[in-house]
């Protein structure tokens, strides 16, 4: 995470994602179509918020977690283009906010 406010970092984010995908060829043969939901936990850990008064670093740990959905099309068993939004819950309502991925993704 980067911020430019002075004084309101994080050290880093960890996070995992729970992704359940139902390819629609089991259905409809060759349409290389699969939707899929996205559920994930994680935290923002170890970071700092500026300081106390007595000049200690102000410590933060905070979970975080998303939830969604998306579409992925194959070409091959292994090269598909996808397109998922989620939504992310970061430490209450001022802070969550919406996130689109697009993109190519190669599957082993």
């Amino acid at each position: 995470m980067v911020n430019l406010i002075p004084g309101d970092n994080t050290a880093g984010i960890i996070t995992g994602s729970f992704i359940l995908r139902y390819p629609l060829d089991l259905c409809w043969p060759n349409v290389h179509l699969a939707p899929y939901a996205i559920a994930g936990v994680g935290g923002l850990i170890d970071g700092y918020n500026g300081l106390r008064p007595d000049g200690t670093l102000r410590r933060i740990n905070r979970v975080l977690g998303d939830f969604g959905g998306g579409l992925e099309y194959r070409f091959t068993p292994h090269i598909g283009l996808f397109g998922e939004t989620t939504y992310n819950v970061v430490d209450g309502p001022k802070n969550n906010f919406l996130q689109v991925n697009w993109g190519l993704r190669y599957a082993c």
